[in-house]
């Protein structure tokens, strides 16, 4: 292609835009507008952290071989950090801050719940739901006491949607992240994640002898 041909291309593609000139400064200042309005209106959300470290040394397993002796295994740091990350993302994880912080009873979730509830989604998903007739529940027969039924599970949806990981240097750490319109409630919720989390493996560890 020549220089000449390129010449008449661009000069093609000004003609164009400068036909339409009205419609681009439209669109362009409706995006403005429109950024400027989020910007403005949006909520702003806070990140609170906590830390936690891992001592992978102290924690080493023992197992024995066929002819009975006992091994002591090094475990695999990235393994045993994955296998953290999905406790924490587990509902029993979320149900279980739910329970020691006592969000039932906090007017900050309980004002953040009944939001969720208001929405067009939840009236959209009532209405269908009233719609169709509910599945009758199955007689059960068998009953564990060891099965704790969620203490409210629309608050255990809101911790999980707010937690986020992190993974720190050597797979040692692991940043626990909560979002939330208020700086306070971002923060204790963080170091509130981070209790029960150290409270669940110390109910793992404990769990053996207590049995």
């Amino acid at each position: 292609m020549t220089f000449q041909e390129n010449e008449i291309h661009l000069r093609d593609y000004w003609r164009i835009l400068s036909k339409r000139r009205d419609i681009a400064l439209t669109v362009f200042f409706v995006i403005v507008v429109v950024a400027c309005v989020y910007m403005f209106a949006a909520t702003p959300l806070y990140k609170g952290s906590t830390q936690l470290l891992f001592d992978l040394e102290n924690n080493q397993t023992m197992n024995f071989t066929e002819g009975g002796a006992a091994v002591i295994q090094m475990k695999d740091p990235t393994e045993y950090l994955n296998t953290q990350k999905e406790i924490v993302k587990s509902r029993s994880f979320g149900d279980r801050v739910v329970r020691k912080i006592q969000l039932q009873k906090t007017p900050y979730f309980l004002k953040l719940k009944e939001k969720n509830n208001s929405g067009l989604i939840p009236v959209v998903k009532k209405y269908i739901m009233n719609i169709f007739p509910a599945k009758a529940n199955p007689d059960i027969t068998f009953t564990n006491s060891l099965i704790h039924p969620e203490i409210d599970p629309e608050l255990t949806d809101i911790i999980l949607d707010n937690v986020e990981l992190e993974t720190g240097r050597m797979n040692t750490v692991m940043k626990i992240n909560y979002l939330a319109d208020d700086p306070a409630v971002a923060a204790a919720m963080a170091n509130g994640c981070a209790a029960a989390f150290i409270e669940h493996n110390l109910d793992i560890r404990v769990k053996p002898f207590r049995d």
